[in-house]
């Protein structure tokens, strides 16, 4: 990170899920010595983030889509069509979609620019804070002719800048971000918007490691949309306002690139906004794992990695507890829970008397934990069966570290729930 903007470029937490990020806020929100609304943090904070983990707060909520800044014109056809999926899921998940939501002077009001003047002044700071830095000052780094091209200029103007107050550019984006500020509360109190929504990006991504696709000043307009400028980005927004904004996984695009769906809240509202990304999350659960990044090795997904054969099949009923081993001829299976998040599972019935295909089942998919419900989820993306669906498996260890897997009960010959539990056994 360099300190480009004090006020607006600010990082906030990235983790693997929208619990993981509750979890790391309840460490590091706090007072900030330099904070002249210290006492405005305390106040508004959440006592614990983590406390406001509900599957069903999208229920009730009104959404407002911002389609004032993702219109056709300069938006990839295939981010607008995602998006389009992500408002039937949100309204299946419970929220109330106001679909435009418009904020009548957004497109009367400069965008607030992130001014040399004020990247001066920070980076400054940042420089008298660590007497380590090899460069005294920004037009020390500027002399020293080292920088990427993309990035001298940026430089170079910074070192000629005026002073923050005397500047006129940071003067006027100061004003041009409380009429943002101004227009939005506005609006959202007509509508009584609870949160706004709309993609995080509005263009494809640009091609790793090829900056000059980087160098257009906007985004190319759709059809012809690809890898394009840093302003294609939507997350200006909350960056103006100064408000708390999130992206969470909402699909994929062509090539399988992820698409955000940016949920942004009122100032203070960020225990509001976790809410709903934690609803819509646990909903679609669209996270992929990367393979490049594996589990811990103490973890609980890290006890479920590797390959597992099938050592007993029980039938019970509800409420009666009662189980029976499976009858009908010896049964093989095999499971494998990869590391990148893939699975594959085969179960056949085996013996003399099978007939041809007889209780054969074979899928594979993807895996994912959803351990506040004790389950992990199936995602099959092909079986014998023909049939895309997630499967919702009730898991457990015993003390010889074997795993048992419950499906999802079904009603029973005689009207009480049966539950069928396979119990695997790890290969070495």
């Amino acid at each position: 990170m360099v300190p480009l903007n004090s006020i607006r470029d600010t990082p906030g937490p990235m983790a693997r899920s929208v619990t993981d990020m509750a979890i790391m806020l309840n460490v590091i929100v706090g007072p900030d010595t330099e904070d002249l609304a210290t006492a405005r943090v305390e106040s508004h904070r959440s006592p614990s983030y983590t406390s406001h983990l509900k599957m069903d707060a999208l229920k009730g909520a009104r959404l407002g889509v911002l389609r004032q800044v993702f219109r056709p014109a300069v938006t990839d056809s295939q981010v607008i069509a995602q998006f389009e999926i992500t408002l039937v899921e949100l309204r299946g998940a419970g929220a109330e979609i106001v679909d435009p939501f418009v904020v009548p002077e957004l497109d009367s009001i400069p965008r607030p620019p992130q001014t040399p003047a004020r990247f001066k002044d920070d980076l400054t700071k940042w420089i008298a804070k660590h007497p380590g830095v090899p460069f005294a000052s920004i037009k020390a780094i500027a002399d020293s002719k080292l920088l990427h091209p993309l990035h001298q200029p940026l430089f170079d103007e910074a070192a000629a800048a005026k002073p923050v107050n005397e500047d006129s550019n940071t003067i006027e984006g100061l004003r041009n971000e409380q009429r943002y500020r101004d227009a939005f509360s506005a609006a959202m109190d007509a509508g009584k918007i609870d949160a706004v929504i709309f993609p995080t990006w509005a263009q494809l991504p640009a091609i790793n490691g090829d900056r000059k696709t980087q160098l257009d000043a906007e985004p190319k307009p759709a059809p012809n949309a690809g890898p394009t400028a840093l302003g294609s980005g939507l997350t200006f927004v909350g960056s103006s306002l100064q408000w708390p904004a999130l992206s969470v996984p909402s699909g994929y695009l062509g090539e399988g690139l992820p698409q955000g769906l940016q949920i942004l809240g009122r100032a203070w509202d960020e225990a509001k906004i976790i809410r709903y990304a934690y609803a819509y999350e646990q909903a679609t659960r669209y996270r992929r794992p990367p393979p490049t990044v594996p589990p811990l090795a103490t973890s609980l997904t890290s006890r479920f990695i590797g390959t597992w054969k099938l050592a007993a099949i029980r039938k019970g009923n509800r409420p009666s507890g009662n189980e029976t081993a499976v009858a009908g001829g010896s049964v093989s299976g095999q499971l494998i829970y990869a590391a990148n998040g893939t699975l594959s599972m085969q179960i056949v019935l085996t013996g003399r008397n099978r007939r041809p295909g007889a209780g054969l089942n074979s899928y594979f998919g993807r895996w994912e934990l959803a351990p506040t419900e004790g389950c992990v989820l199936h995602h099959v993306d092909s079986s014998l069966k023909a049939e895309r669906a997630t499967e919702k498996q009730h898991y457990s260890f015993d003390t010889a570290g074997r795993l048992s897997l419950a499906a999802v009960p079904r009603p029973g010959s005689d009207g009480n729930q049966e539950i069928v539990t396979f119990v695997w056994e790890r290969l070495p």
